[in-house]
């Protein structure tokens, strides 16, 4: 995979994810490691002219230019993982740049609280460190360990805790979680919806998942500011027409909702008509990698148990998924496959995610914005990698 580094200056000429979606014929200038101008290119005149200047990188007519990845659900990769420390984080980045993703959350499965604690650490150290290598390292996702028992499969379950104690844990030593940016929580818990309401006037984003909920209750938990629904479908009770449950209020009601596009934890074949319920501004695409995605490894420890490699899947011994096994060039690629429009699924990939943490410099091929950009086929696949740079 090419990756080049836009720290001076870069001229692409071609067609270009724009945000919200639509795709143009677009000259784009890069300068500094950000985005300098994008020109719609709507008149021959005007296409030939830039075509003609030199140095100017000319698209194929089969390739889009569109944000880096952006991945808010990430457990590993290429053999690091989110809880391994700096080399750890070091090696996840490395890996997950290759793949086109800019910027991504660390994200951390259920674990004693002093090992997420530890995470929450070495995460904001890694944020801190200037120059780093890789992608740009956003903040830690904590899933879990304030997860229903009944729904916390691929977690460790004895180290699941009640919310109450993980509000303690957060606010006795906020400074400690500092790096991070969205929990996952299971609201039926007692003290669920408290602290939904605690981790959202503190700034950090709620999302609802590996739940028992009844539908009142993730509805109430949305009311409270919960932003995001975690891998829909997988860690919660099915859909039933008389008894929706979360899925059914994530659908009416959650601003975002992750889907694990990769045709195993979600069948290809609903993919395309749950991406069009969802919406195309709600949807964020989301890996779940385990550290073995992007790597030869064929099995790896992780929350207690073993993630091994089975055909297209990563699962633990007892048969449950561990997580996924594509980064999120490789989901692209699958929602495509099964009938997601090109650009909605770009668009879920980069600009929603972004969107959902509030991030107003990545996401988008947009001036000011980060030079952070993916060349991709019209099947979805990387071609190529711009980075900005230090």
């Amino acid at each position: 995979m090419t990756i080049e580094i836009a720290a001076t200056r870069l001229r692409i000429m071609g067609t270009t994810l724009l945000p919200g979606g639509d795709l143009c014929l677009a000259h784009v200038s890069l300068g500094d490691g950000r985005i300098e101008a994008v020109d719609p290119l709507t008149t021959p005149a005007e296409r030939r002219a830039v075509g003609r200047t030199p140095g100017v990188i000319r698209l194929r007519t089969d390739e889009i230019l569109a944000p880096a990845f952006v991945d808010i659900h990430c457990h590993g990769a290429g053999g690091g993982a989110a809880d391994g420390g700096l080399d750890g984080l070091t090696r996840m980045a490395n890996a997950l740049l290759a793949h086109g993703v800019g910027a991504f959350l660390a994200t951390v499965t259920t674990a004693p609280i002093q090992a997420l604690r530890a995470a929450s650490l070495a995460v904001a150290e890694r944020m801190a460190e200037p120059g780093t290598t890789g992608a740009t390292v956003l903040g830690a996702h904590l899933e879990g360990p304030a997860l229903s028992p009944a729904r916390s499969a691929g977690h460790d379950p004895a180290a699941l805790l009640d919310a109450a104690t993980l509000d303690a844990a957060i606010f006795s030593e906020p400074a400690a979680w500092r790096a991070v940016r969205v929990v996952t929580v299971a609201p039926e818990l007692p003290g669920g919806l408290e602290l939904v309401r605690r981790l959202v006037a503190a700034g950090i984003s709620v999302s609802v998942g590996h739940t028992d909920a009844s539908a009142e209750t993730a509805s109430a938990a949305y009311a409270a500011g919960a932003r995001s629904t975690t891998h829909l479908f997988n860690g919660m009770p099915p859909l039933l027409h008389r008894s929706p449950g979360p899925v059914g209020a994530a659908l009416a009601d959650s601003p975002f909702i992750e889907l694990i596009a990769d045709g195993v934890h979600v069948d290809s074949r609903i993919l395309a008509p749950v991406a069009r319920a969802v919406g195309v501004g709600r949807l964020v695409l989301v890996s779940d990698a385990v550290p073995l995605a992007g790597s030869r490894l064929r099995r790896v420890a992780m929350s207690g148990s073993v993630a091994i490699v089975r055909g297209a899947a990563a699962l633990h011994p007892d048969g449950t998924l561990a997580g996924g096994r594509l980064l999120l060039d490789g989901i692209v690629v699958s929602a495509v496959r099964a009938g997601v429009p090109l650009s909605d699924a770009l668009r879920a990939a980069s600009e929603n995610p972004a969107t959902l943490l509030g991030l107003v410099d990545r996401g988008a091929v947009k001036v000011g914005a980060r030079a952070d950009l993916v060349i991709v086929s019209l099947a979805g696949r990387l071609r190529r990698v711009i980075v900005a740079g230090a």
